[in-house]
């Protein structure tokens, strides 16, 4: 049985909340990455990525100026690090999203797992 903590990247990207829309997005550009967790105060309070960008383009102009913590969305989908692979999948394909947080039994961020973590994982031959 495969753990999630065996694929997670333990090096996460994280934004504030109080990071400006500019900034967030020229770092995920930067970066190469489509989002990230927001973290306040050592607490997971959402995450930000390309999807909510989008989405308030498609509602009319964008602020930069405006703040990651009115944008991101709220309800976050995790994982712990000892917890099955599949069940990493099963988020993936339940909830629709591409990236899924890894949390500590605290609730601090210790990892990220991503789709492609998975695709890679099946192409070395280490998922069935």
């Amino acid at each position: 049985m495969l753990k999630v903590a065996e694929l997670m990247s333990e090096s996460v990207l994280t934004l504030s909340p109080d990071s400006t829309l500019g900034e967030a997005t020229q770092t995920l550009a930067t970066l190469g990455v489509s989002g990230a967790p927001v973290i306040e105060a050592d607490r997971l309070v959402g995450v930000f990525s390309k999807s909510d960008i989008v989405d308030d383009l498609s509602d009319g102009e964008i602020n930069l100026n405006d703040l990651v913590g009115r944008t991101m969305s709220r309800r976050v989908i995790t994982v712990a690090p000892d917890d099955d692979v599949k069940v990493a999948i099963r988020r993936f394909a339940e909830d629709g999203v591409h990236r899924v947080v890894v949390v500590s039994d605290s609730g601090s961020v210790v990892g990220i797992i991503t789709a492609l973590d998975i695709v890679k994982a099946l192409h070395a031959g280490r998922l069935g």
